[in-house]
Order: structure tokens, then sequence, then C-alpha cells
């Protein structure tokens, strides 16, 4: 499991605490809902993650995406060190060119239909910038 690969300890979620995190609107972003779990992995106490802990730590996320605070986390694999450091990348890149993905792509040295499509993978809604 993602646990044991990460070094993390083995922490249940309380049914209300599932709840919380199924009703939350991730706009698609699964490098958000990673982040997010590993928070609550690695900074919880205790077996059990339960709706205070969720909320402190979905508030904690959108802090760090709102004040463009977003950081690669060392301790992941190579794969999603990457798309951590991609997804800051490319949002700076949307955000200096006003959400251009035209002239975002000339800044980040890419095909435009190249850079549509890698948006899309990491789950960068261009219409959100």
């Amino acid at each position: 499991t993602q646990t044991t690969r990460s070094g993390l300890p083995y922490r249940r979620f309380t049914v209300a605490a599932q709840n919380r995190l199924r009703n939350h609107d991730w706009s698609g972003n699964v490098l958000e809902l990673k982040n997010v779990i590993q928070r609550l992995l690695v900074l919880g106490n205790g077996e059990d993650i339960d709706v205070a802990d969720v909320d402190t730590a979905l508030a904690s996320e959108a802090e760090a995406i709102e004040n463009g605070d977003e950081t690669i986390n060392f301790d992941l694999p190579l794969r999603e060190a990457r798309e951590q450091f991609e997804r800051i990348y490319l949002l700076q890149k949307l955000q200096e060119t006003d959400g251009n993905v035209g002239k975002a792509a000339k800044l980040a040295g890419m095909e435009r239909t190249h850079l549509y499509r890698k948006l899309r993978s990491l789950g960068i809604d261009t219409k959100q910038i």
C-alpha cells in the first residue's frame, strides 16, 4: 500500500471523515487529494482520522494553493514528485500569461496541444485560472 511504500503510519478514517472527503469539491484534481491524504497521515496523532483532522488538512491545502505555497514533497516517489513539480510550474506559467495556454506553452517551451494534454492529465482546469 501507499503507506507502507512511503513509510507512513497506518491510520483509519472515521465514516464522517470519509464522507467529508467524498463530498469535497476536488475539481477533478487528484494531486490535491493525494496531498491532503498524505498530510493527514503525516501530521495526525492516533489511529483514527476524524472530521476535524480532515477540515484542518483541507483548510491547510486550500491556503497553500491560494498563497502559491505548493511545494514538492521529496519523500514521494519520483513520478509523483515530478507531477507535483509540473503542476506548480505550469500553474505559474498560466498565471504569468493570465490563463493563455498558447503563451504559457511558449514560455514552457512546448507545443500548445501537448500542454493541453499535460494540463488535462494533471487535472488543471484552465477556466479556473
